[in-house]
């Protein structure tokens, strides 16, 4: 008879070791990719009002006057011959939590654009925060 074969496996101890190896690890990287993806998220944003001011900016040289609401940016408004649209997608794209740019117009050249971040209501924190084309521009 040939010798017998020594099988080893793993023990429970060494299995347990690596998955919590594997745990920390896992956990560390999605902290970093959260972290990052709300970088990548405002970027988003910034990128997105630049675009909707320079439309803004060509439906003013058009009209004379920017839009009271967004939407004339893409629908001819009523009973305008000069309007040169859609100075956009039809409609804009939404922010990158899938809410609708809010737009409002006081007058004369004043004008703004807000996101309102993660939980698409006015106000909050962190990834809640409201995100405005005025403060955007100042920073």
């Amino acid at each position: 008879m040939h010798g017998t074969r020594h099988l080893r496996g793993f023990t429970l101890v060494e299995l347990m070791v690596v998955v919590a190896i594997i745990g920390m690890l896992a956990s560390a990287v999605v902290v970093n990719v959260i972290r990052n993806q709300y970088k990548a998220q405002r970027a988003c944003v910034e990128s997105d009002f630049q675009s909707l001011e320079k439309a803004l900016k060509l439906y003013r040289l058009d009209l004379g006057r920017y839009p009271s609401e967004l939407n004339a940016l893409w629908e001819a408004p009523g009973g305008s011959r000069k309007w040169g649209g859609p100075y956009v997608e039809d409609p804009p794209p939404l922010d990158p939590w899938g809410n609708a740019y809010q737009y409002s117009y006081r007058g004369g050249s004043d004008f703004e654009l807000v996101s309102y971040g993660a939980d698409g209501a006015s106000g909050g924190v962190e990834e809640d925060v409201d995100l405005s084309s005025s403060t955007i521009r100042e920073q």
